[in-house]
């Protein structure tokens, strides 16, 4: 393995590792302050297949999200296809060798493991196979991509996670279908930009660093995307709530059920879109749903020629 030290940061070339076969890099980024004696320091272990960008993780997660005192290592892997050498490797491997070089706290509450696209899928599923190593996860979810298998998440899993509106109504589903409830255990953020460098500025590590309980809301709102629907393209509105809780924190949820009234719209949970029914006639449509963690809530749609 070779090193190269710059000002706040490490870099460790061709990391050993018995369970991963091609080259790993990890980039090691310090927070302010940092020494070595002081150890107890919170770690971000964010992984990905491609280089990662040092200055925008850099801006992200030591800017105003809650990760300033945390160390970071950024690891670009390559050419494995198992999600338990991924899972070996972190856990038999890299965590240690954090934990000894740099003062890592061991603490699993302490180890936030960031992904992207399809490590964010493995990430989930080595929760579940792996949960006395981490505790807490921040996820980005990209388009269209495959939802993770898990069946039962253990105790104590903290996750946020930031996609658009369909990934993360069917992450969701999936998270609360494991048994997690939605938002001491998991919360998400709703974007709708395309620029990945802005993606890792969705997530929130105060959220997952501090294990207050989320709850009571401040206040909830429906978000409706444009607010009116035309019956002459049959254009769906996107549709999920805005909420605001007492800890300060801006999350969204989807509702799995919404109550329509007249009958108009079509509601597709997983999509977390609103479609007009072919014949609906135009007007204003009451829509309601009932929010397993507050009050039941209600707005009202338009349906236009």
């Amino acid at each position: 393995m070779r090193i190269y030290v710059k000002e706040g940061e490490e870099v460790l070339q061709k990391f050993p590792s018995v369970y991963l076969k091609n080259d790993i890099t990890v980039t090691v980024i310090f927070p302010q302050g940092y020494t070595q004696e002081s150890g107890g320091y919170a770690s971000v272990y964010v992984i990905g297949h491609q280089k990662v960008n040092k200055e925008q993780i850099k801006k992200s997660f030591h800017g105003q999200n809650g990760a300033q005192n945390a160390l970071i290592a950024a690891v670009a892997l390559s050419g494995y296809e198992e999600t338990a050498a991924l899972a070996n490797f972190i856990t038999k491997e890299l965590l240690p060798y954090f934990e000894m070089n740099y003062g890592a706290d061991p603490n699993p509450q302490k180890r936030v493991i960031a992904a992207s696209g399809g490590e964010a899928a493995q990430v989930l599923e080595m929760l579940e196979s792996h949960g006395g190593y981490f505790k807490t996860a921040a996820l980005l979810m990209q388009d269209n991509m495959a939802m993770p298998h898990v069946k039962n998440l253990s105790a104590g899993v903290r996750i946020w996670a930031a996609g658009r509106a369909g990934n993360m109504a069917r992450l969701q589903f999936v998270l609360e279908d494991a048994g997690l409830k939605y938002p001491d255990d998991f919360a998400f953020k709703i974007f709708s930009t395309v620029k990945d460098e802005l993606l890792w500025g969705e997530l929130n590590f105060s959220y997952l660093f501090n294990k207050e309980s989320v709850t009571p809301l401040k206040s909830t709102v429906f978000y409706k995307g444009a607010g009116r629907a035309s019956l002459a393209d049959l254009t769906p509105l996107s549709v999920w709530l805005d909420i605001k809780t007492k800890a300060g924190y801006k999350i969204n949820y989807v509702p799995r059920e919404l109550r329509i009234a007249p009958p108009f719209f079509v509601w597709d949970a997983a999509a977390a879109e609103l479609t007009p029914l072919y014949g609906a006639e135009q007007g204003n449509i009451k829509i309601s749903a009932s929010v397993p963690f507050g009050k039941d809530i209600a707005t009202t749609a338009k349906i236009t020629k």
